[in-house]
């Protein structure tokens, strides 16, 4: 039987202390994945579980050219640590690679993509799917961005130990407003459309480079430790500049597109 999505049976809270976030234990989010390339397997994105043998990221992190060259990618869940070894680590490559048809690299608009794996994952308490939104997150929801991203705009490396951070949904008219007019936005080629939405603002609490493709999750309502799905780490201006939120695919949009391609791309 599929485990439930959003739960984590292997959570347990620590004390212990994404950019001006706390490092995640084994368990805490188990439908996180990591994207690698090249005969290296260099991190360069985040993804998620949402199906046995499919996994959701942002458009942007598969790109606009070929995706036809299947042996580049490497998949891998289980682990909170990209570098040590991991008894949950499990490893995959992709069967097909299908970014949303009305993705743009040019604005980044519908930046969502889905991989489907050459063969499915073995679930258990490390490694299970998160649910998809059944609704918009409103403003003021208390989210985490989670993420192997670097912990500040100058880091030189990506974090080897998975982060999590507090971000708040805000309004959208404050982060189009907030975005456009930063001093670095000049040197951003996006704009903040309906297909997206904001969270954070907060000095030093934000998604960064290598955070993409991630999720930003929020506990269900009325729920003690539930969780969905409710965006896609996409861009933003400068990683933790105070009043500047960071931006993220608004997936309630996506969620009929997703299922229907896993429906139109599993066969017998």
């Amino acid at each position: 039987m599929d485990p439930e999505c959003g739960t984590r049976p292997a959570y347990y809270r620590s004390p212990l202390r994404i950019m001006g976030g706390d490092d995640v234990k084994p368990g805490t989010y188990p439908w996180m994945v990591s994207l690698h390339g090249g005969r290296n397997q260099v991190f360069f994105c985040g993804a998620t579980i949402i199906h046995e043998q499919w996994v959701m990221t942002a458009g942007h992190c598969v790109g606009e050219g070929d995706t036809t060259n299947l042996t580049y990618w490497t998949i891998k869940t289980g682990n909170t640590r990209r570098i040590a070894y991991s008894k949950h680590l499990q490893v995959r490559k992709p069967l097909a690679i299908i970014k949303h048809p009305a993705f743009s690299i040019k604005t980044v608009e519908n930046d969502v993509a889905l991989i489907k794996l050459d063969k499915p994952l073995a679930m258990n308490d490390f490694v299970r799917p998160i649910c998809l939104p059944e609704m918009q997150p409103e403003t003021g929801t208390r989210c985490y961005a989670v993420g192997w991203g670097k912990n500040s705009e100058k880091a030189l490396f990506y974090e080897s130990n998975l982060k999590q951070v507090p971000v708040d949904v805000t309004n959208w008219d404050y982060c189009k407003h907030a975005t456009s007019n930063n001093e670095h936005f000049s040197g951003v080629p996006f704009n903040l459309t309906q297909t997206m939405f904001c969270a954070g603002g907060s000095s030093l609490h934000d998604a960064c480079q290598g955070d993409s493709g991630g999720p930003l999750l929020c506990r269900k309502e009325n729920t003690t430790d539930e969780w969905y799905q409710g965006g896609i780490v996409s861009w933003g201006v400068v990683c933790g500049t105070p009043n500047t939120p960071g931006v993220y695919t608004r997936l309630i949009l996506y969620t009929n597109w997703i299922h229907e391609t896993i429906a139109n791309n599993t066969g017998p």
